[in-house]
């Protein structure tokens, strides 16, 4: 049976994230763009996809923990979320404080193993299109069959290069009026698995 996401832009607008955003309050850069709008940023669609899904979810990039917070909004979702480092203070109620979500500080080349195991990928490191190509190809040879998400696919020359270069066989949708202003997209591997449906 296919799972499938239909995602629909007045469904979406609609998420309230009142009640996450406790665990970012501490930065009030992040506490800023937390409750933007689709469009302008993507946490609302993180926490829609989170609130239509049971299992795992890998978030690969963690920063201030704002993706894996949205990701996390639904308590049968659990978010294991991955950096080279930890910029959260210890001191403060945050991401690490739920118990839905787990951060490793490791390289994710070195987690891939882990991260094979999940069948949703949010992946924002880097922003160069060479990271971002190694891991198309790994998961691919790895017969990966889930989604992956993009962030800012459009930030620079090398993002939309890498993003206009995803192998023809796979599946993509641009969600940026959805998602993030600087280009949001998803990755679909096997949509007889799980596919991605824009309604908008």
């Amino acid at each position: 049976m296919t799972i499938t996401f239909h995602l629909n832009k007045n469904e979406i607008q609609q998420q309230s994230m009142n009640d996450l955003v406790k665990y970012i309050s501490w930065s009030s850069e992040a506490s800023k763009y937390f409750q933007l709008n689709p469009g302008e940023e993507h946490y609302k669609l993180l926490k829609y996809l989170s609130m239509n899904y049971k299992g795992e979810i890998a978030d690969i990039g963690t920063y201030r923990g704002a993706s894996a917070l949205a990701l996390s909004a639904n308590p049968d979702v659990h978010v294991t979320t991955y950096d080279c480092v930890n910029v959260i203070p210890n001191d403060c109620i945050s991401v690490l404080s739920k118990e839905n979500i787990t951060m490793k500080v490791n390289d994710c080349k070195e987690e891939l193993n882990e991260i094979l195991k999940t069948d949703i990928i949010f992946f924002d490191i880097d922003h160069t299109g060479q990271t971002e190509t190694w891991f198309v190809k790994e998961l691919m040879n790895n017969n990966f069959k889930g989604l992956l998400f993009l962030d800012d696919i459009y930030l620079n020359t090398e993002m939309t290069n890498f993003w206009m270069n995803i192998p023809s066989q796979l599946k993509k949708l641009d969600l940026t009026s959805i998602g993030h202003f600087s280009g949001t997209g998803v990755v679909i591997f096997d949509p007889s698995y799980m596919d991605v449906i824009l309604v908008v």
